[in-house]
Protein backbone atom coordinates (compact mmCIF):
# COMPACT_ATOMS: atom_id res chain seq x y z
CA UNK A 1 0.00 0.00 0.00
CA UNK A 2 1.26 3.11 -1.22
CA UNK A 3 1.26 6.49 1.28
CA UNK A 4 1.66 9.98 0.18
CA UNK A 5 2.35 12.88 2.71
CA UNK A 6 2.09 16.52 2.43
CA UNK A 7 5.05 17.41 4.01
CA UNK A 8 4.45 21.06 4.18
CA UNK A 9 1.17 20.96 6.30
CA UNK A 10 2.75 18.60 8.88
CA UNK A 11 3.38 20.11 11.97
CA UNK A 12 6.55 20.05 13.75
CA UNK A 13 6.78 18.27 16.65
CA UNK A 14 9.40 17.82 19.74
CA UNK A 15 11.92 14.71 18.73
CA UNK A 16 12.30 12.90 21.47
CA UNK A 17 15.37 11.05 20.42
CA UNK A 18 17.35 14.25 20.16
CA UNK A 19 16.48 17.27 22.74
CA UNK A 20 15.58 20.74 21.02
CA UNK A 21 14.78 18.92 18.00
CA UNK A 22 11.84 19.18 16.05
CA UNK A 23 10.81 16.47 13.19
CA UNK A 24 8.07 15.27 10.93
CA UNK A 25 8.41 11.56 10.94
CA UNK A 26 7.81 10.19 7.68
CA UNK A 27 8.12 6.34 8.55
CA UNK A 28 9.22 4.29 11.50
CA UNK A 29 9.93 0.74 10.41
CA UNK A 30 8.13 -1.29 13.56
CA UNK A 31 10.55 -4.19 13.60
CA UNK A 32 13.59 -2.69 13.01
CA UNK A 33 12.88 0.95 14.49
CA UNK A 34 14.60 2.57 10.94
CA UNK A 35 13.22 5.76 10.25
CA UNK A 36 12.72 8.64 7.55
CA UNK A 37 11.92 12.00 8.75
CA UNK A 38 12.60 16.09 8.23
CA UNK A 39 14.30 17.06 11.37
CA UNK A 40 14.43 20.60 11.82
CA UNK A 41 17.64 21.87 14.21
CA UNK A 42 17.26 25.16 15.36
CA UNK A 43 20.23 28.36 15.27
CA UNK A 44 22.45 27.30 18.49
CA UNK A 45 20.80 24.77 19.84
CA UNK A 46 23.73 24.10 21.84
CA UNK A 47 25.36 20.71 23.65
CA UNK A 48 22.39 18.52 23.38
CA UNK A 49 24.49 16.06 23.50
CA UNK A 50 26.38 17.07 26.54
CA UNK A 51 29.79 19.07 27.43
CA UNK A 52 31.56 19.77 24.17
CA UNK A 53 33.64 18.74 22.55
CA UNK A 54 32.08 15.00 21.91
CA UNK A 55 31.92 12.45 19.20
CA UNK A 56 30.91 8.97 19.03
CA UNK A 57 30.43 6.24 16.65
CA UNK A 58 27.27 3.69 15.75
CA UNK A 59 27.76 0.03 16.02
CA UNK A 60 25.42 -1.25 13.45
CA UNK A 61 23.36 1.56 12.13
CA UNK A 62 23.81 3.42 8.66
CA UNK A 63 22.52 6.97 8.89
CA UNK A 64 21.99 8.97 5.57
CA UNK A 65 20.69 12.35 5.26
CA UNK A 66 20.05 15.41 2.38
CA UNK A 67 20.14 18.63 3.62
CA UNK A 68 17.34 20.73 2.58
CA UNK A 69 18.44 24.33 3.97
CA UNK A 70 20.22 26.23 6.50
CA UNK A 71 23.76 25.51 8.03
CA UNK A 72 24.47 23.21 10.45
CA UNK A 73 28.13 22.19 11.69
CA UNK A 74 29.73 19.18 12.35
CA UNK A 75 32.56 17.26 12.40
CA UNK A 76 34.43 13.95 10.71
CA UNK A 77 37.38 12.19 12.23
CA UNK A 78 39.47 10.28 9.76
CA UNK A 79 40.48 7.60 12.47
CA UNK A 80 40.40 7.28 16.29
CA UNK A 81 43.93 9.32 17.07
CA UNK A 82 42.74 12.11 14.86
CA UNK A 83 41.78 15.01 17.96
CA UNK A 84 41.26 17.94 14.97
CA UNK A 85 38.56 16.30 12.60
CA UNK A 86 36.86 18.17 9.73
CA UNK A 87 34.93 20.76 10.22
CA UNK A 88 31.92 20.21 7.97
CA UNK A 89 29.11 23.03 7.70
CA UNK A 90 25.89 21.21 6.28
CA UNK A 91 24.06 23.57 3.59
CA UNK A 92 21.72 23.13 1.19
CA UNK A 93 22.34 20.20 -1.48
CA UNK A 94 24.63 18.04 0.85
CA UNK A 95 24.31 14.36 0.87
CA UNK A 96 25.59 12.27 3.64
CA UNK A 97 26.58 8.42 3.68
CA UNK A 98 27.50 7.50 6.85
CA UNK A 99 28.44 3.59 7.74
CA UNK A 100 28.61 2.09 10.52
CA UNK A 101 31.77 2.77 12.76
CA UNK A 102 32.07 5.68 11.53
CA UNK A 103 33.56 8.67 14.36
CA UNK A 104 31.74 12.41 13.89
CA UNK A 105 31.11 14.76 16.74
CA UNK A 106 30.85 18.26 17.52
CA UNK A 107 32.84 21.16 19.29
CA UNK A 108 31.94 24.39 21.01
CA UNK A 109 32.22 26.42 17.92
CA UNK A 110 31.01 27.67 15.53
CA UNK A 111 26.96 26.91 15.98
CA UNK A 112 24.37 27.31 13.71
CA UNK A 113 23.27 30.68 12.74
CA UNK A 114 20.44 30.33 10.71
CA UNK A 115 19.15 26.44 11.78
CA UNK A 116 18.82 24.13 9.11
CA UNK A 117 16.30 21.28 7.65
CA UNK A 118 17.39 18.00 7.09
CA UNK A 119 15.63 15.36 5.30
CA UNK A 120 17.47 12.34 7.30
CA UNK A 121 16.75 8.73 7.17
CA UNK A 122 18.19 5.12 9.09
CA UNK A 123 18.53 1.68 9.18
CA UNK A 124 17.80 0.82 12.85
CA UNK A 125 17.68 2.56 16.54
CA UNK A 126 20.10 3.76 18.92
CA UNK A 127 21.46 6.70 16.96
CA UNK A 128 19.01 9.34 19.43
CA UNK A 129 20.27 9.97 23.31
CA UNK A 130 16.23 9.40 23.96
CA UNK A 131 16.21 5.77 22.78
CA UNK A 132 17.18 2.72 25.01
CA UNK A 133 19.32 1.05 22.59
CA UNK A 134 21.52 3.97 22.45
CA UNK A 135 23.38 2.81 25.34
CA UNK A 136 24.99 0.13 23.38
CA UNK A 137 24.48 1.25 19.89
CA UNK A 138 25.89 4.81 20.26
CA UNK A 139 29.06 4.73 21.65
CA UNK A 140 31.68 7.65 22.95
CA UNK A 141 34.95 8.12 21.76
CA UNK A 142 37.37 10.03 24.22
CA UNK A 143 39.30 12.09 23.61
CA UNK A 144 42.43 10.83 24.37
CA UNK A 145 45.76 9.57 22.63
CA UNK A 146 44.29 6.11 21.10
CA UNK A 147 45.77 3.78 18.65
CA UNK A 148 44.20 3.09 15.26
CA UNK A 149 43.97 -0.57 15.76
CA UNK A 150 42.01 0.79 19.52
CA UNK A 151 38.68 0.36 17.64
CA UNK A 152 38.35 -1.91 14.54
CA UNK A 153 36.54 -1.68 11.31
CA UNK A 154 36.81 2.03 11.34
CA UNK A 155 34.71 3.50 8.53
CA UNK A 156 35.05 7.07 7.06
CA UNK A 157 31.34 9.14 5.86
CA UNK A 158 30.98 10.62 2.20
CA UNK A 159 30.03 13.83 2.49
CA UNK A 160 29.58 16.14 -0.57
CA UNK A 161 27.79 18.33 -2.56
CA UNK A 162 25.25 17.26 -4.77
CA UNK A 163 25.90 20.14 -7.16
CA UNK A 164 29.04 19.30 -8.30
CA UNK A 165 27.95 15.40 -9.29
CA UNK A 166 27.50 16.00 -13.45
CA UNK A 167 24.05 14.47 -14.60
CA UNK A 168 23.86 10.99 -16.12
CA UNK A 169 21.44 9.49 -18.23
CA UNK A 170 18.65 7.62 -16.57
CA UNK A 171 19.12 3.89 -17.37
CA UNK A 172 15.15 3.27 -18.01
CA UNK A 173 14.04 6.37 -19.51
CA UNK A 174 15.74 8.70 -22.02
CA UNK A 175 14.76 12.07 -21.20
CA UNK A 176 15.27 11.60 -18.06
CA UNK A 177 18.90 12.75 -16.25
CA UNK A 178 20.18 11.12 -12.56
CA UNK A 179 22.77 11.38 -9.96
CA UNK A 180 23.75 8.59 -7.91
CA UNK A 181 24.26 9.25 -4.62
CA UNK A 182 24.88 6.05 -2.81
CA UNK A 183 24.89 2.32 -3.20
CA UNK A 184 22.66 0.09 -2.01
CA UNK A 185 23.95 -1.10 1.48
CA UNK A 186 22.12 -3.50 4.16
CA UNK A 187 18.84 -2.20 5.33
CA UNK A 188 18.59 0.31 2.80
CA UNK A 189 18.14 1.09 -0.93
CA UNK A 190 20.27 3.12 -3.41
CA UNK A 191 19.86 6.66 -3.34
CA UNK A 192 19.52 8.72 -6.66
CA UNK A 193 18.48 12.46 -7.40
CA UNK A 194 16.62 12.41 -10.51
CA UNK A 195 15.81 15.24 -13.03
CA UNK A 196 12.13 14.88 -15.06
CA UNK A 197 11.50 17.43 -17.66
CA UNK A 198 8.23 19.09 -18.28
CA UNK A 199 5.78 16.86 -20.33
CA UNK A 200 7.99 14.24 -19.75
CA UNK A 201 6.87 10.54 -19.14
CA UNK A 202 8.52 7.33 -18.18
CA UNK A 203 7.73 4.13 -16.41
CA UNK A 204 9.67 2.07 -14.01
CA UNK A 205 8.85 -1.33 -12.94
CA UNK A 206 9.89 -1.44 -8.93
CA UNK A 207 8.46 -4.56 -6.90
CA UNK A 208 8.71 -4.84 -3.34
CA UNK A 209 8.92 -7.87 -0.93
CA UNK A 210 7.43 -7.93 2.55
CA UNK A 211 11.03 -8.26 4.22
CA UNK A 212 12.49 -5.25 2.08
CA UNK A 213 12.76 -1.48 3.25
CA UNK A 214 10.45 0.53 1.81
CA UNK A 215 10.92 2.46 -1.75
CA UNK A 216 10.02 6.15 -1.39
CA UNK A 217 10.82 9.24 -2.27
CA UNK A 218 10.95 13.18 -1.83
CA UNK A 219 10.05 15.71 -3.99
CA UNK A 220 12.43 18.54 -3.72
CA UNK A 221 11.07 20.55 -5.82
CA UNK A 222 8.88 21.36 -8.65
CA UNK A 223 5.63 19.51 -9.86
CA UNK A 224 4.70 15.65 -11.15
CA UNK A 225 2.20 13.35 -12.02
CA UNK A 226 2.28 10.07 -10.63
CA UNK A 227 0.62 6.53 -11.59
CA UNK A 228 0.94 4.33 -9.18
CA UNK A 229 0.18 0.28 -9.80
CA UNK A 230 -0.67 -0.62 -6.21
CA UNK A 231 -1.35 -4.27 -5.69
CA UNK A 232 -3.25 -4.43 -9.26
CA UNK A 233 -5.36 -1.17 -9.01
CA UNK A 234 -3.76 2.00 -10.49
CA UNK A 235 -3.88 5.42 -8.46
CA UNK A 236 -2.94 8.86 -9.92
CA UNK A 237 -1.62 11.42 -7.69
CA UNK A 238 -0.65 14.98 -8.96
CA UNK A 239 2.04 16.77 -6.93
CA UNK A 240 2.14 20.55 -7.51
CA UNK A 241 4.01 21.72 -4.82
CA UNK A 242 7.19 20.78 -3.13
CA UNK A 243 8.35 18.63 -0.53
CA UNK A 244 6.26 15.82 -0.86
CA UNK A 245 7.31 12.18 0.72
CA UNK A 246 5.98 9.15 -1.21
CA UNK A 247 6.24 5.59 0.33
CA UNK A 248 5.61 2.70 -1.77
Amino acid sequence: MSTFLKTYEMPWEPDPDIPGFKRRMLHKNKKTGAQIKQWYLPPAFGGVLGDLPHRHYHRSVTERAYHLSGDFPHWDFKSPSDMDGELIIFKRHIFMDRPPMSIHGRFPIPSSVTGSEILYWNTGVGTGLGEPESDYETVTVEFETLKDNKIKDFAGARIFSTIELPWCDHPNVSSWKQKKLANKAKGTHSVLIINIPPESSGHINAKIHGKQSPLWMFIITGDLKINMADQGKSSEFFRGEEKHFNKA
